[in-house]
């Protein structure tokens, strides 16, 4: 597991230079990167506010905010991964297991960077230094306020010492950004924090330091991130559901071209497939000019005999993910041959706006539908069959 977490940075580094796509701690997709499109033969160049709207860049002027002590880029020599910037260090003790910061960003300039030049995501850099044994698990929050690194999936994968000096790129979409800040009162004045990680040892030696770089709003080509946090963003009211991480026996197995944490379902007959919508109807229209396109990749497992069939058919009104789906309009069936196989659905970014419109017009649904499935096979002995759902994505 550790392995594929280093590999993960890597790679996260590797597309963040390049087309700063989303990335979580499990091993993304590499499917799912794609170069930046125009939604049309327009040579339009799309407006983008100044650097200094965007990013909180660490210095010696202002990394209280972050609280800690300063180290500028030159002693982090040592370090490595994607980011040769200035950073600030923050001890770790079991008394000191708890990390916030001053947010950066307003929520009038969040909103305006969402809806106007349709940014998605705000990001840190991250780096531990000093484990010796031992671990460091991110803990899980009952409600808001979440942690930032919990969001990001860093819940799943504990900083071991092979960590220390690797610099992570974590990146949350604005929506549930928002969700990790909170007001502190101390008597002398009130302030907006975003809470960065709560930690929790398990046989932890060393002298173990966190550092946090460089904090930005960003555009990403995520729509979700499948990890424990974001796989309760995916959800059938009618149908028990779990997250599988990607490091999964199950997952490792599938063929297809997707590596990711999936939420799993019991494949039954129903309507009720959903997902958490994190984007305002403004925003998804400014993404128009970067993006033409939305996909989902989608799993069946454990049929042995009979078919299951994916319909665009509408039983409640509502717009439905695969009824303008490029492929067959949506409808497709699934056989045996097909366990274990992932599949991708795409369908034009108007299209998905669609989708996520609702009744007024005027605004974005909280959530948006997938697509009916009708199901006329039977599962393997002892078994479920079972519906597996991934990532989804811009391109």
């Amino acid at each position: 597991m550790k392995n594929k977490k280093g590999f993960a940075a890597l790679l996260c580094a590797l597309l963040t230079a390049f087309s700063m796509t989303a990335c979580a701690v499990a091993p993304p997709n590499t499917q799912q990167s794609s170069s930046n499109k125009q939604s049309s033969n327009e040579e339009v160049e799309p407006q983008t506010p100044e650097e200094t709207a965007l990013s909180f860049v660490v210095d010696e002027n202002n990394y209280t905010s972050l609280g800690g002590t300063y180290v500028p880029a030159d002693d982090l020599t040592d370090f490595y991964g994607d980011y040769e910037g200035n950073a600030v260090q923050l001890a770790y003790t079991q008394e000191n297991a708890s990390y916030q910061f001053e947010n950066p960003f307003s929520e009038e300039e969040l909103a305006k960077m969402r809806n106007e030049y349709g940014y998605t995501h705000v990001s840190v850099w991250i780096a531990v230094s000093g484990i010796q044994s031992g671990s460091l698990s991110v803990t899980s929050s009952a409600e808001s306020p979440y942690s930032i690194m919990e969001i990001a999936g860093y819940a799943e994968y504990p900083f071991v010492a092979s960590d220390n000096g690797q610099w992570y790129y974590i990146s949350v979409p604005i929506t549930l950004y928002e969700q990790t800040l909170f007001q502190v009162t101390d008597g002398v004045k009130d302030g907006q924090y975003a809470r960065l990680m709560t930690l929790q040892g398990e046989g932890t030696t060393g002298e173990i330091s966190f550092y946090v770089g460089d904090i930005k709003i960003t555009r990403e080509s995520s729509v979700l991130t499948v990890n424990q946090f974001t796989a309760k963003g995916i959800w059938n009211k009618d149908v028990a559901s779990t997250y599988v991480s990607a490091s999964d026996e199950t997952l490792e197995r599938f063929t297809g071209g997707y590596v990711g944490g999936a939420k799993r379902f019991k494949a039954s007959a129903n309507v009720n497939w959903r997902v958490a919508n994190y984007f305002t109807l403004p925003q998804l229209n400014a993404l128009k000019k970067y993006y033409t396109h939305v996909t989902l990749w989608f799993a069946f497992d454990n049929l042995a005999t009979g078919k299951i069939h994916l319909e665009n058919w509408n039983t409640d009104k509502m717009p439905k993910f695969n009824e303008y789906s490029t492929v067959n309009g949506g409808d497709k069936t699934f056989v045996p041959e097909d366990n274990g196989v992932w599949h991708s659905m795409t369908v034009a970014i108007d299209d998905f706006i669609t989708v996520c419109t609702a009744e007024d017009g005027q605004t974005a649904r909280d959530s948006f539908y997938l697509f009916r499935v009708v199901n006329k096979a039977t599962a393997k002995e002892g078994t479920l069959m079972q519906l597996y759902i991934g990532d989804i994505f811009f391109e």
